[in-house]
């Protein structure tokens, strides 16, 4: 505990049955197994499903919590490391008569057949007592017998074996489809629900050792876990990671330890938030905007008198109260902050406040990254909020239709705002859209140049799309496959020509959904991906 090494001793428990603690010069000590019944450890610390050909057993203690292992009718080799002779000699005496073969180590290296599956198992109280120590001797092990044939030698390989981390979260059903059209092999790591096995680091070292990927790909560090599982065992092996954000990458990756950061190259959604990832010392961080999932999002017959059932619709949030409620949790939030949050919100919305500058010259009750992250994110949304309501209030008397939270749309607009329930992004959004004569689009201000999923999603489903002019829609689409407006003057001016000009909305339609499907599918994205990761 001070540094000094502590003795082993060995006792009786009240059981009868041995016992182990440790003490350090001074007295402290700390007991390895229970002083009353060690032996219920066999139930106490349930082994996982063993999929593993080697067990790497980092710390042992008296190995009681191993006894299970007899009854595996595969041979196995099993590992025994701790840092005492007598603990891992008591381990071995416990497995002895079975089939295995037992490898016992004092943190010395062992040879490991290079096709073997190594699977971690910790005995917690030996395991935090040389925690460190453990690490490096398993970093050692992974590093000599699996390295070369976890991550490829062909580095420059145009499709990389891609593991996905994927679980419930936007873009990574996406992601799949992509890869799959592309016919890239990939495969699957499920990160939340439930889990066939108890331990997160299991299911990453299993992934990795049956799938052998050559690239992790991550949709903003979802899947990279916070106690740096995944990232250890990636970096060990030599394998990628790469995370794309399609969020505002700062209240992300702040709760990650800084260390992962220069392991992980970085895409972004938005040209913005790119210094800011390479000044926290991401790799080579670069923009990689949003697509289309042709998979997901189609056009259908539509028949303009029975079909069209809605003039003019707004999809999404309203970004109303409960929402900037949730964000205000986020952080150590002071209802004196009311006032900042609405005039910097207001300056932003005016042209008079840039997203890097939100904070600048302001008395604030905290200083830390991870507060003022979370109050920039507070003071954009709220701009986000404005906008949406400034823009759609005027229009509430031309039949405006909102869609998605209603209960938000009816507090901020009037219970005469006529509203739709949530829809099912997947299953009943194309439809949707085909159903609205304008789909109007409103960017977040949490991106300044970028454009969101709308941009690509209702073209793709046949529809026509009226969207605000941001610095992006220059560079993905030309002037005639989409609409935009720069103003409240001029969104209103368009609304009335193409309320009566359906041969040139369609027109447009066409020309918007075919660049989407020759230059903006997810398809399109993974392959930018591959081919620059490298450079």
């Amino acid at each position: 505990m001070d540094g000094a090494t502590p003795e082993l001793v060995l006792f009786k428990a009240t059981s009868g049955c041995q016992s182990a603690l440790l003490r350090w010069p001074g007295g402290k000590s700390r007991l390895l197994h229970s002083a009353i019944a060690p032996e219920t450890e066999a139930v106490d610390i349930p082994l996982p499903e063993i999929w593993g050909d080697v067990l790497l057993c980092l710390g042992t203690g008296l190995g009681y919590h191993l006894e299970g292992l007899k009854n595996i009718t595969r041979p196995l080799t099993i590992v025994l490391c701790d840092c005492w002779p007598d603990l891992v000699l008591a381990a071995a005496e416990r497995l002895a008569g079975s089939i295995h073969q037992v490898v016992p180590t004092v943190l010395e290296s062992v040879s490991i057949v290079a096709s073997a599956k190594i699977q971690i198992l910790r005995h917690p109280a030996s395991y935090r007592v040389s925690a460190e120590r453990f690490e490096v001797f398993a970093e050692t092990i992974f590093r000599e017998s699996l390295q070369g044939s976890i991550a490829g030698a062909d580095k420059q390989n145009v499709l990389p074996r891609t593991l996905l981390l994927h679980g419930h979260h936007f873009l990574q059903e996406e992601i799949r489809h992509g890869l799959c059209e592309i016919d890239c092999p990939h495969h699957l790591l499920e990160y939340e629900g439930d889990h066939r096995f108890t331990s997160w680091e299991s299911q990453v070292l299993k992934a990795i050792q049956e799938f052998r990927p050559e690239l992790i790909l991550s949709v903003n560090m979802k899947g990279i876990d916070s106690d740096g599982i995944l990232m250890d065992n990636a970096r060990r092996l030599g394998i990628p990671v790469h995370a794309w954000f399609v969020d505002d990458p700062r209240p992300i990756a702040l709760p990650h330890s800084s260390k992962v950061y220069p392991y992980i190259q970085a895409w972004c959604w938005e040209r913005s938030y790119l210094p800011w990832l390479k000044k926290k010392g991401f790799n080579s961080p670069r923009w990689l905007p949003l697509a289309g999932d042709p998979a997901m999002f189609k056009p259908g017959k539509v028949d303009p008198i029975v079909d069209v059932t809605h003039p003019l619709v707004f999809t999404g949030s309203a970004m109303g109260k409960n929402f900037l409620d949730t964000i205000r949790r986020s952080f150590l939030w002071d209802d004196k902050l009311t006032t900042i949050v609405d005039l910097r919100s207001e300056e932003l919305l005016r042209g008079h406040r840039l997203h890097e500058t939100l904070l600048e010259g302001l008395p604030l009750p905290f200083e830390d990254e991870r507060n003022l992250s979370w109050l920039t994110c507070l003071i954009l949304h709220t701009a986000s909020h404005k906008r949406r309501v400034r823009t759609l209030s005027p229009l509430v008397t031309r039949g405006l239709v909102c869609a998605g939270d209603p209960q938000s749309w009816r507090d901020v607009l009037g219970n005469q705002v006529r509203v739709i329930p949530d829809l099912d992004y997947r299953r009943e959004l194309g439809a949707h859209y085909r159903k609205c004569d304008i789909n109007l689009n409103i960017t977040s201000c949490q991106m300044p140049t970028a454009v969101n999923q709308r941009v690509f999603d209702v073209p793709l489903s046949g529809a026509f799309l009226l969207t605000d002019n941001q610095a992006d829609l220059a560079e993905l689409f030309a002037p005639s496959e989409i609409v935009s407006y720069a103003s409240q003057a001029e969104l209103h001016e368009r609304l009335e020509w193409f309320s009566s000009h359906a041969t040139e909305k369609n027109r447009i339609v066409v020309a918007g959904r075919n660049r989407v499907l020759k230059e903006h599918t997810y398809a399109h994205r993974l392959r930018d991906l591959f081919r620059l990761r490298n450079v």
